[in-house]
């Protein structure tokens, strides 16, 4: 039974990748497109990332469960990259909207 339990535990990292995903691809095509907006709130993926940071050094540095350490680190890693992008949609709308006023 525990064996079912860590695969099912393990499989959780596989299914942040898939929720993480959609989020990253919705970012990546603003940026290309320049169809850029504030709807993603940096603020949460910055709360998300801290969180997710904390639980990946507390897998890491006290525990010795591979299963753990293995899906704290894939949603460290994926938060950070959404936060990234998230930073750099805020960043180009900030200069876009910058840009517009000026223009005016």
């Amino acid at each position: 039974m525990t064996d079912f339990i860590t695969a099912l535990y393990l499989s959780n990292s596989a299914i942040a990748c898939v929720a993480y995903w959609p989020q990253c691809v919705t970012l990546w095509r603003m940026l290309k497109t320049g169809e850029v907006n504030k709807s993603v709130s940096l603020a949460t993926w910055l709360m998300w990332s801290w969180a997710c940071s904390v639980t990946a050094l507390y897998a890491f540095c006290t525990q010795d469960d591979f299963a753990f350490r293995l899906i704290s680190f894939v949603n460290v890693v994926f938060c950070i990259v959404t936060l990234v992008l998230t930073a750099m949609v805020h960043h180009r709308t900030n200069q876009k909207t910058r840009k517009q006023h000026h223009d005016q």
